[in-house]
């Protein structure tokens, strides 16, 4: 779950509501506090304008600088994690037949591991084959 930040979770408004309040009786208009997700009032596209001082807008870039950093160090750590398919897996995501591969370690084009007894084979050298260059 992503970090709460505190401007994320709460946005108090005052918003002109023409409910006749039983304190006010006869007032006609009445000031009612409504309190929202800031992602559901920005998706609602109501037009409400938000006013916010320089302190909170500082501490809203903060929350999206953050977030937005940890997000890409995640995605970068996930592509550099090297993965080891097995030949079923290799053989579906190229879309070619066991022996294919049998023939494709056999001329150097695609060389397995042999990890624990199985073959593998490494994630990186199959999206080489997908991208167009000799694993």
């Amino acid at each position: 779950m992503p970090y709460a930040h505190p401007i994320n979770h709460i946005v108090l408004l005052h918003r002109q509501t023409a409910e006749r309040s039983a304190h006010l009786s006869g007032k006609g208009k009445t000031k009612k506090t409504v309190i929202m997700n800031m992602y559901d009032l920005l998706s609602s596209n109501s037009g409400v304008n938000i006013t916010i001082n320089a302190g909170q807008l500082l501490e809203a870039i903060n929350y999206c600088v953050l977030t937005t950093r940890k997000e890409l160090e995640r995605q970068i750590t996930d592509a550099n994690t090297e993965t080891y398919p097995s030949i079923e897996k290799v053989a579906e995501i190229l879309d070619v037949n066991k022996t294919t591969l049998w023939r494709w370690a056999k001329q150097g084009y695609l060389v397995p591991l042999t990890i624990g007894g199985k073959r593998r084979y490494r994630m990186t050298d199959v999206k080489r084959i997908l991208e167009g260059a000799k694993a």
